[in-house]
């Protein structure tokens, strides 16, 4: 009816009044340090951004804002000098450097990649690829060879820890 279809329209501009709702994807690892201590690395994923903090006097202090890919959930330091950052929006991964604050490359993932760690030796880069029940592990030092897939036997793996030799 006439009535109804106007109180739908009524409702729906209300509702569009009472203020914007932010959809943003859920954090995974959003903080993390430089080995050495002296960076904090923190991702801003409504901003699609990693902010760069250094550490060492009494608060914080913000030196850099890299854009990386959308709804960035996750960051962590390589070495002193390189973050990745996994994009689960974009599907994809920025290889960061810190020196430079500049992504030096953009690694394409599988539907809703999700956190990354570093384990082994020859060490490799391990991606949790949550929609696919997945790991997809990189080489580091090789960044142009495809990565390889290990199956996951569990539902949407998100979040990952390592010792430096075993993935967990």
């Amino acid at each position: 009816s006439l009535a109804g279809m106007a109180l739908l329209l009524w409702s729906s501009a209300a509702q569009a009044q009472l203020g914007f709702v932010n959809w943003e994807s859920p954090p995974v690892h959003p903080v993390d340090m430089t080995p050495d201590g002296t960076r904090l690395l923190v991702v801003n994923t409504p901003d699609a951004r990693l902010e760069i903090f250094t550490l060492g006097g009494a608060l914080p202090v913000h030196t850099g804002s890299i854009a990386v890919g959308l709804d960035p959930v996750s960051v962590r330091a390589r070495t002193n000098t390189e973050a990745w950052v996994v994009n689960r929006v974009s599907d994809s991964v920025s290889v960061v450097d810190l020196s430079t604050a500049n992504v030096i490359a953009t690694l394409p993932a599988p539907d809703e990649p999700a956190d990354v760690v570093f384990a082994g030796s020859p060490q490799r880069a391990y991606v949790s690829i949550s929609e696919r029940n997945q790991i997809d592990v990189f080489d580091p030092a090789n960044l142009t060879v495809a990565p390889t897939t290990v199956p996951i036997f569990g539902k949407n793996p998100r979040a990952l820890a390592t010792d430096g030799t075993r993935v967990f």
